[in-house]
């Protein structure tokens, strides 16, 4: 028998305003036919979370075979959300991607959420950094950014370009944060 250890038990990060993560009908993690929670950011936006993933109750399974019918922005949303809350970062981009092409006229809405997505994989690399380049520029080029984005790609990209070991590439995502 083990004994035990005063170590902290290590529990989900928090950075999103809401995770998901696939699991069984039967509780079990890891299967592919509905989605639940780990964790969640402001009340506000779980609450709305919330009020969407009850309004559309099907399985994950059921949403792609619906999207690949007939693609709506909202589903392309709700897939990307799954995908990214369970680490397939690729997959979440594609699905966002696909949202920004349905509704373009909303297409701004996706821009930080695939930012972000762009960062994570990068982490595990699949993806380089001239994509997470890319990725940036167009949250920072949106009318409609936050400055919490602003502030949130300069970290980012900050941590890219000491990965990198260029740190010339921080600069202008810090002057924009600073400005």
């Amino acid at each position: 028998m083990r004994p035990r250890t005063n170590r902290p038990v290590r529990t989900p990060r928090k950075e999103q305003n809401v995770h998901t993560n696939e699991t069984a009908a039967d509780g079990r993690p890891g299967s592919p036919d509905r989605h639940g929670w780990i964790g969640y950011g402001k009340p506000a936006e779980f609450i709305e979370e919330l009020a969407q993933a009850r309004a559309d109750m099907r399985t994950v399974a059921e949403k792609k075979t619906a999207f690949a019918a007939e693609p709506t922005p909202s589903l392309a949303r709700s897939l990307g959300r799954t995908a990214e809350g369970v680490g397939r970062f690729g997959d979440a981009v594609d699905y966002y991607e696909q949202a920004q092409e349905l509704d373009p006229a909303g297409a701004h809405a996706f821009n930080y959420c695939i930012f972000e997505c762009t960062a994570r994989a990068a982490r595990e690399g699949q993806f380089r950094p001239l994509q997470i380049h890319s990725a940036a520029e167009k949250v920072l080029e949106s009318p409609q950014r936050t400055p919490r984005e602003v502030c949130d790609v300069a970290k980012v990209m900050t941590k890219v370009a000491d990965a990198m070991g260029a740190p010339q590439i921080m600069v202008p995502y810090l002057e924009q944060a600073l400005a």
